[in-house]
C-alpha cells in the first residue's frame, strides 16, 4: 500500500484533456516517487469525446498494469526493481476513481436535467422572481438542456454541481470522504483541473475546490492537517470557428478572454477570502490554436492534444512530488513563473525537464521498437536483419497466441501515447520545427481536424530504423546518438541484462525498456 492517497480529477472537456497529457507522463513513469493515483473525470456531459478520449486511456495504464502484473502469470512484469532496472513503463498504478465500477467519471445530472427541473419546479412567488432574476427564462438557462454540458453559462453549471453535490446519494462527495478521511492517517493530495472560460470546467472547479476545502475544514473531519489541494486554471489557448454549432448557446471565440477575465477576477476575490488551495497553477499561451471547427458536445467534442497540455501536466507532477510535511504551513507567498524566450519548444522548456526528456523519451523509443520490431519477432523462427531470436530466448518461448489479454492490453497503451505525442507535434507546427520528439516517419495525416495523424500500421526494416534514429531529439538539435543498429545489436548479443523477477514476454519489455534508454543501458 502507498503511504500517500494521490487523487486528480479533471473538470470538463479540457480538464479530462489536461488529465490525458498527465497520463500519457506517468505512463511513462514521469512522477518520481508517485506509487498509485485515482483519476476521475467530471463532466455533465457524458459522452463528451475528449472525456471518452481520456477514459480509454485510464482504462488502458489499468488493463496494461493487470494483465502484466500478475505475480504467477506467464508474462509477468516486476515493476519493484530499482535503479535502471526499474522498468518505468506502466510504472505508477492509475485507478478509475470508483473502483467499483472501473468508471472514472461523474455526471451531476440526467441528461434530461434543467435549471427549471433541478430548482425552479414548485417555487412560491418570491422565490419564483428571484429564479427569474438569477437566470434568464427559456433555453437560455432556465430550460437550457445539461446533457451536454453548460455551454460557457459558468453560473448555470456551478448552480447544478453544487445541487447535485449536496445530495445525500452523491457518489462523487461519498467517494472523495472516503479517500481524504483515510483511516491510516495518510498524506491524502488531491489536485483538481479545469478551465477558466468554458462552462463544466469553469463551474466545476472552484465548486469542487471549495466543496473539499470545507470538508477538511470541518469539525468532525479527522484527517485535516494531512489533505493538501491543488489547482490549474487552464487560460485560453485554443480558438475555433464560431458559426456553427447545433443551436444551443455555446462559447464564441470572442469572448474567451472577457469569460477568463471575469473568472480571473473571481479568484482574486476567492483567495482573499477562502484559501481552498495549498498550491495555485495557471497556464495561459502567447497565441491561440485554431481550431477549424466548433462542436458543442457530445462524442463530437474532441479536440485534438495541443502543446498547452503537455505543459500543465507538468504541474499536475509537480504537485504531487512536492515533500510537504504534514502539518507544516503551505507556501502560498512563492511564485514561480514559466515561460519560453522563442516560440520553438524545447525539453529545457518543461519544468521537471530532464525526467521528462528521460522517461518519455524512452517511453516513445521502447513503444516504437516493441510495435514495429519485436512483435514481429515473438512468433518468428528467425530474428530481425536475419539474425538470432533473442526475443524467443528471453521469453523461453512464449508465444502470441498465449499472451493475447497481455498484448491487446500494452497494444492500446502505446498506441494511444504514440498518437497522443504525434497529436501534439502535429499541432504545434513551426513550434515543433526541432521540436523533442519526431513521430513523423511513423504516422500518417488524416482528413479529420479532431483525428489529425493515425499510425502507420506497414512499414519496412529501413523506413523503421531511420525512423528510430531521428525519433528524439536533444536541445542540441542533435537526434539521440544511441541508434538503432546499436539497440539491436546490444539485444540480439545479450549484452542487456535486466536484475529483476520479470519472466516470459515480460522479460522482454523490460529488457528492450532499458535498453531504448537515452544514454545506453
Amino acid at each position: 500500500m502507498s503511504n500517500t492517497v494521490n487523487i486528480v480529477i479533471g473538470v470538463g472537456g479540457t480538464g479530462a484533456k489536461v488529465v490525458e497529457s498527465t497520463l500519457a507522463l506517468m505512463a511513462a513513469g514521469v512522477g518520481g516517487t508517485i506509487e498509485a493515483i485515482h483519476v476521475g473525470l467530471v463532466d455533465q456531459d457524458e459522452s463528451n469525446g475528449n472525456v471518452a478520449r481520456t477514459r480509454r486511456l485510464i482504462s488502458a495504464i489499468a488493463a496494461c498494469r493487470q494483465e502484466w502484473g500478475k505475480m504467477h502469470g506467464a508474462n509477468y512484469v516486476d515493476w519493484r526493481g530499482s535503479g535502471a532496472d526499474r522498468i518505468s513503463l506502466g510504472a505508477i498504478d492509475v485507478r478509475p476513481l470508483f473502483e467499483d465500477s472501473a468508471n472514472a467519471l461523474w455526471c451531476p445530472e440526467r441528461d434530461d436535467e434543467t435549471l427549471e427541473t433541478i430548482l425552479g419546479s414548485n417555487l412560491d412567488r418570491d422565490r419564483k422572481t428571484l429564479f427569474d432574476m438569477l437566470f434568464m427564462p427559456g433555453r437560455e438557462e432556465q430550460r437550457l438542456p445539461l446533457g451536454k454540458g453548460y455551454r460557457g453559462r459558468a453560473h448555470v453549471g456551478a448552480t447544478a454541481m453544487i445541487a447535485a453535490m449536496l445530495e445525500s446519494d452523491s457518489s462523487l462527495m461519498k467517494r472523495l470522504e472516503e479517500l481524504l478521511d483515510d483511516p491510516g492517517r495518510r498524506k491524502v493530495n488531491v489536485f483538481i483541473v479545469g478551465s477558466a472560460y468554458g462552462g463544466t470546467g469553469a463551474a466545476g472547479f472552484p465548486t469542487l475546490a471549495r466543496a473539499l476545502h470545507r470538508l477538511r475544514e470541518s469539525r468532525e473531519f479527522s484527517n485535516r492537517e494531512n489533505v493538501s489541494i491543488g489547482g490549474m486554471l487552464m487560460l485560453p489557448y485554443f480558438s475555433f470557428r464560431d458559426e456553427e454549432g447545433d443551436g444551443e448557446a455555446v462559447v464564441t471565440s470572442d469572448e474567451l478572454l472577457p469569460k477568463a477575465q471575469l473568472a480571473l477576477n473571481y479568484y482574486d476575490n476567492l483567495f482573499g477570502g477562502e484559501r481552498a488551495f495549498d498550491h495555485f497553477y495557471a497556464m495561459g499561451w502567447g497565441s491561440l490554436f485554431h481550431l477549424n471547427y466548433h462542436e458543442a458536445g457530445a462524442d463530437e467534442q474532441s479536440n485534438p492534444a495541443l502543446p498547452p497540455e503537455l505543459f500543465a501536466a507538468t504541474a499536475v507532477t509537480d504537485f504531487f512530488q512536492r515533500t510537504a510535511v504534514p502539518g507544516a504551513p503551505g507556501d502560498a507567498t512563492r511564485v514561480m513563473v514559466s515561460a519560453r524566450n522563442d516560440p520553438v519548444i524545447r525539453w529545457s522548456d518543461l519544468p521537471s525537464n530532464e525526467e521528462i526528456e528521460a522517461k518519455l523519451g524512452q517511453f516513445l523509443r521502447c513503444a516504437v521498437y516493441w510495435r514495429y520490431v519485436v512483435k514481429d519477432l515473438i512468433d518468428a523462427p528467425k530474428g530481425f536483419l536475419s539474425r538470432g531470436n533473442w526475443v524467443h530466448k528471453l521469453s523461453g518461448g512464449q508465444k502470441t497466441a498465449d499472451a493475447q489479454a497481455e498484448l491487446k492490453a500494452l497494444d492500446a497503451l502505446i498506441d494511444h501515447v504514440m498518437l497522443w505525442a504525434a497529436t501534439i507535434e502535429n499541432q504545434a507546427r513551426a513550434h515543433w520545427q526541432k521540436g523533442p520528439w519526431s513521430l513523423r516517419h511513423f504516422v500518417v495525416e488524416a482528413d479529420s481536424p479532431k483525428a489529425p495523424v493515425e499510425l502507420r500500421q506497414a512499414m519496412t526494416e529501413t523506413e523503421v530504423l531511420d525512423g528510430f534514429d531521428q525519433l528524439i531529439r536533444i536541445d542540441s538539435g542533435d537526434f539521440v546518438a544511441r541508434t538503432s543498429a546499436a539497440l539491436h545489436d546490444d539485444l540480439t548479443n545479450g549484452r542487456i541484462e535486466v536484475a529483476d523477477e520479470s519472466r516470459g514476454l515480460g522479460r522482454v519489455l523490460s529488457t528492450v525498456a532499458k535498453a531504448a534508454s537515452l544514454k545506453g543501458a
